[in-house]
């Protein structure tokens, strides 16, 4: 007697593997922050699903029905032996009566009453084959399933504690994952590589928009995005584009109008220093204070033209910090000053060269005027950053004004006295921010003030 194949039992054994595998996942709960990893997560989820509703939909529909029909057919040829069984008074006559019969179709009836045979022992007991085939015979049994050679189920008989039918269902010349195991293994894969090209199309326009309004931050100009994408990037990145454009032509704006301003202040103030000169020695103390004030426009003027032009149109070099330093500390050399340089051996290091000397002359000369006449600077890195400290032993600032000191117009004279135009730190932070660096200030516990600049050993520009 043929039995149709039952290659697809071996779903029964994957059902038990998929809930192990799905209480293992269930301790898994990071959750991916970016766009690419959230939609790859997702259209996997989805897909998941997807494949978990048809392994379902097919096991309820198309191998359950199979299963039943195959158990039907053995019930059939069961209750066919036990009416066979039924003439016979002692089970030792049955093996060699009907077994002799049985082995035409393949079929063998085995007495387990002197012990199980090694093949029936090793046989996997399954309660979906068992229940099953129960409600064909309406009667207790047990199905087990061997594989060996061949696929074989061993059916125990009816109201015969030892006799067990041997039935070949299928040969299983190679061993192999059940098929929906291996599909559903497919669709994993494909969907988690489709998601990953769906969100990387996606993610890298997102990138370089996040690259580009770092750079408009900062006052650069990152020229045009191409637009590519989907209808809504697209609409984004035009968007963004104009953007930028209307912020160049504002800063180019201000820029013309605040030089202009100090270019055409100067000329006044030229005439009123020429005129100051004529001053007779009898009135030496208006002429003093004329051309004290002249200078200090001056001065004002060009802290103006300093916070306009931060060195953002200046190219990038590979130059020594060091070396800048003893530049800006070189004219502080005199007896009426002491400064001293502590200074480690730093990497050369990409950084536009007047930008950077501005910034480091407002950090030494604010020492100067609001620290006294001992200034300390000092040069380390790690492997992350690159770091100069400017130290003064003045009377030091509040510690709740320090954040104001870096608005434009501020100033902390009512702690630490002196003038200024109150653009020192604002020219020294924009100066720090286009080369992704920070400035900060805090008192020191021996006294004193420090300007601490950091700068990353690695950007993105250098």
């Amino acid at each position: 007697m043929k039995f149709p194949t039952l290659t697809k039992f071996q779903l029964i054994r994957t059902t038990d593997s998929l809930a192990r595998g799905r209480s293992a996942f269930s301790h898994f709960k990071l959750i991916p922050q970016s766009t690419l990893g959230r939609i790859a997560v997702m259209l996997a989820i989805l897909l998941l699903i997807n494949q978990a509703v048809s392994y379902v939909w097919v096991t309820q529909y198309i191998i359950k029905p199979q299963i039943n029909q195959t158990m039907y057919l053995i019930a059939s040829e069961v209750k066919v032996i036990n009416q066979q069984l039924k003439g016979y008074s002692g089970v030792t006559p049955i093996a060699s009566s009907i077994n002799s019969d049985l082995k035409n179709a393949g079929l063998r009836l085995i007495n387990s009453s002197l012990g199980e045979p090694s093949s029936l022992s090793q046989a996997t007991f399954y309660r979906s084959l068992t229940n099953s085939l129960i409600e064909s015979l309406n009667m207790p049994t047990e199905v087990r399933l061997e594989e060996s050679d061949a696929l074989y189920a061993w059916v125990k008989m009816p109201e015969h504690e030892h006799l067990w039918l041997r039935i070949p269902l299928a040969k299983t010349d190679v061993n192999y994952p059940a098929p929906q195991l291996v599909f559903l293994l497919a669709i994993t894969c494909l969907s988690l590589i489709g998601g990953w090209w769906v969100a990387r199309s996606i993610s890298r326009p997102l990138k370089r928009l996040e690259f580009a309004a770092r750079e408009v931050g900062r006052g650069d100009r990152p020229g045009d995005l191409k637009i590519v994408g989907t209808t809504e990037l697209k609409a984004v990145t035009t968007s963004f584009n104009q953007m930028a454009l209307d912020v160049q032509r504002l800063e180019e704006d201000r820029t013309l109008l605040l030089a202009g301003i100090s270019h055409d202040l100067r000329t006044p103030l030229t005439r009123i220093r020429l005129a100051s000169e004529f001053i007779t020695d009898d009135e030496h103390e208006i002429r003093d204070g004329i051309i004290r004030d002249t200078e200090d426009m001056d001065e004002i003027i060009d802290q103006f033209i300093g916070f306009v032009r931060d060195g953002r149109d200046e190219h990038i070099e590979r130059e020594d910090l060091n070396e800048l330093i003893r530049i800006v500390a070189a004219p502080l050399d005199n007896p009426q000053i002491e400064i001293v340089l502590k200074l480690s051996v730093l990497p050369e290091y990409s950084f536009k060269p007047l930008a950077m000397k501005r910034l480091l002359t407002n950090l030494v000369e604010n020492a100067r005027r609001y620290g006294g006449n001992h200034i300390t600077v000092i040069s380390e890195f790690d492997s992350k950053a690159i770091r100069i400290r400017v130290q003064d032993k003045g009377p030091g600032i509040k510690d709740s004004n320090i954040e104001e000191l870096f608005q434009p117009f501020k100033r902390g004279d009512a702690a630490r006295g002196g003038k200024g135009t109150g653009l020192g730190l604002s020219i020294v932070e924009r100066i720090a921010e286009l080369h992704e660096g920070k400035v900060r200030l805090f008192n020191r516990p021996e006294k004193g003030l420090e300007a601490c600049l950091t700068l990353p050993r690695y950007r993105e520009f250098s």
